[in-house]
């Protein structure tokens, strides 16, 4: 059964941990929604999450394998009152700060 956008919100913020074990995945905007709302990502080496969640710079939320995916839960859910939060990440796709790109690409393609 599917939730309205409020209670999914309220879900949201109410999670500390998002496990992540997308074989498929567009975009991750569900990954990135949950990160902005400071839930703590597991993510699987692979797909759009490596370069969305900065792989090089954020190592410890990517694992490679099932051991290392359940050592990360496993350490998640030991320490989830002091994971660190990542919603730093989800700002460079925030509304507010790409409209002005899009108006500005809209713009330009209809001049075209």
């Amino acid at each position: 059964e599917y939730c309205s956008f409020e209670e999914y919100k309220d879900w949201l913020w109410k999670a500390d941990i998002l496990p992540v074990t997308s074989i498929q995945d567009f975009f991750g905007i569900s990954v990135m929604e949950a990160i902005y709302c400071n839930t703590y990502p597991i993510l699987p080496n692979r797909l759009s999450y490596l370069e969305l969640y900065d792989n090089k710079i954020n190592k410890n939320l990517f694992y490679h394998n099932s051991k290392e995916f359940i050592d990360k839960l496993t350490f998640a859910i030991k320490n989830y009152k002091n994971l660190p939060s990542y919603s730093k990440i989800a700002d460079k796709y925030n509304w507010d700060r790409i409209i002005s790109k899009y108006d500005a690409e809209f713009e330009k393609q209809s001049s075209d």
